[in-house]
């Protein structure tokens, strides 16, 4: 689709003609507001963005026409034009929409208030030492209501001061001083309005999500389905080798308490009756259970290891072990 009318410059025809061959090439287009950005700034993020995202500013009558162009190739993207008005530009790029805002969220940058601006948060001088000099600043803060005074030869803010809620309009004369002292109340960069996506429409308010809040619920979501997998049984590629060792642990733990005897329960078996055995030596002779192993042998390290003390056996658990024992 061209513009309407023949009589249209050509310079115009021309840029609706690229506008609608970037709005075909890429898989994800958005509309970003410019509002209050340098040129030279914009021609930085641009330069940044070069490679991922490209920015195209133009005639927002022009932009119109040619999402009216691709309508119907692209269903939906005539969408975006709900966000084209005041100071936009289209952005073009084959990352995912989520992506797209977070690139357009990394051109933001501090900047400071002029005067006549809403501010976006609660505005607060903390109370402190300044860098300023004693002087009339003194009467130029408490001009804007921010309490002073001077102590040992400083300006100093005597209490925390809340001088704008969000929302609220940003005087000129305390533009002025949050700049003075060095606070920039304000963000510019490119602020995502809409994007657009095989047919999807996105709100930055679905695009903005905490990372690593959605990682950790699935982390939380993973490990709970592994716990009731392993709870119910369920053969799974992921569940299997964990259903395989909680199996070799049950089952030796029933031929242990069976007193069965196999290349697996043998070496568990002696060493319980050795336990019992030494046991009943320190019942009957008095001596103390051993606590250490004896020298290592010859060929190895020759220094005595020391070894954990040996689990205390009640009479009755020793008694136990010999009925296992001898029947």
């Amino acid at each position: 689709m061209a513009i309407a009318t023949s009589k249209a410059p050509a310079y115009k025809r021309d840029e609706v003609a690229e506008l609608t061959a970037l709005l075909r090439q890429k898989q994800v287009l958005g509309i970003v507001s410019i509002t209050g950005i340098p040129a030279s700034q914009l021609m930085r993020m641009r330069k940044t963005l070069s490679g991922s995202v490209t920015v195209r500013v133009t005639k927002n009558t022009l932009l119109q026409l040619a999402l009216k162009a691709v309508e119907k190739e692209r269903p939906g993207l005539i969408k975006l034009g709900e966000g084209v008005h005041g100071p936009v530009a289209l952005v073009a790029t084959d990352l995912n929409p989520f992506k797209l805002y977070k690139e357009m969220e990394r051109t933001k940058t501090p900047s400071p208030a002029k005067g006549g601006e809403k501010a976006p948060q609660e505005i607060t001088i903390a109370a402190g030492e300044t860098s300023f000099k004693p002087g009339p600043i003194v009467g130029e803060l408490g001009k804007v209501g921010i309490p002073a005074g001077i102590e040992g030869g400083k300006v100093v803010i005597k209490k925390d001061k809340v001088v704008v809620k969000a929302g609220d309009t940003i005087s000129k004369d305390l533009a002025t001083m949050l700049s003075k002292l060095e606070i920039f109340p304000l963000e510019v960069g490119l602020d995502l309005r809409l994007a657009w996506e095989k047919g999807q429409t996105y709100q930055p308010a679905v695009l903005s999500i905490d990372e690593a809040a959605v990682l950790a619920q699935v982390r939380t979501a993973a490990a709970r389905a592994m716990a009731l997998a392993l709870g119910a049984a369920y053969p799974t590629k992921a569940s299997m080798p964990l259903l395989v060792v909680k199996a070799h642990r049950e089952a030796l733990a029933v031929a242990l308490d069976a007193g069965f005897v196999s290349k697996g329960t043998l070496p568990h078996l002696l060493g319980r009756a050795a336990r019992v055995a030494a046991v009943l030596n320190s019942v009957i002779t008095g001596e103390p259970l051993p606590s250490a192993a004896p020298a290592g042998r010859s060929g190895g390290d020759a220094s005595p290891k020391k070894e954990e003390p040996a689990a205390a056996v009640s009479e009755d658990e020793a008694a136990a072990g010999l009925g296992s024992l001898f029947g």
